[in-house]
């Protein structure tokens, strides 16, 4: 093995203990050392590949979310109805807030960096993509572009906040909406017609 796969095999190894540990306990909570040890290598490995502890928490986000959106594009790909649709998008994201991972992501508390933030910001850019590349198929050519652009950065932002929200309050709050309560508002949106 060459000292570059060494350093990719050392690399994906100490994500795997993080992201153990991160969901074990919580980022807070989880120091680099423990990270090193519970991966098997020495403190000084970790800064061969990262700056600080959320540079790493970030990029496990980052590679999280991204393989949900592409399997999540994958299965919304293959719906043929409003409503196939509107149960699909609810699905995945209700499953994506619950995952443990993203559940104490959500719950850690680092400064985001600015670079960050924008790699945040393609995440969502892409989710609202998906959304609308399947509402053209769904809707043909009964809608205008704008008003699909529109539904499709409503849907997003009303499931993204949702999934937010759910994270800070109880599932016995009135703030938090039933699964079929989304899927009936998310089909409304849906349909909406101009």
């Amino acid at each position: 093995m060459n000292q570059q796969q060494k350093s990719k095999t050392t690399k994906l190894k100490l994500k795997i203990a993080a992201e153990s540990l991160f969901t074990e306990k919580t980022f807070d909570q989880t120091s680099i050392l423990d990270i090193t040890n519970h991966a098997g290598y020495a403190v000084g490995t970790f800064y061969k590949h990262w700056k600080r502890k959320e540079d790493l928490l970030f990029e496990l986000w980052q590679d999280f979310t991204t393989e949900y959106m592409i399997d999540s594009a994958r299965e919304i790909n293959q719906v043929k109805t409003i409503n196939e649709f509107s149960s699909k998008i609810v699905n995945r994201s209700l499953e994506y807030g619950e995952h443990p991972f993203i559940k104490k992501y959500f719950s850690s508390q680092y400064h985001v960096e600015e670079n960050q933030k924008i790699a945040m910001t393609d995440a969502y850019n892409l989710y609202v993509e998906t959304i609308y590349q399947q509402l053209t198929k769904l809707h043909s050519e009964q809608k205008q572009p704008a008003i699909l652009w529109q539904i499709a950065i409503a849907v997003a932002n009303f499931l993204n906040r949702h999934v937010l929200n759910s994270q800070n309050f109880s599932y016995n709050s009135h703030a938090v909406l039933t699964k079929q309560q989304l899927i009936n508002l998310v089909t409304y949106l849906l349909s909406y017609s101009d």
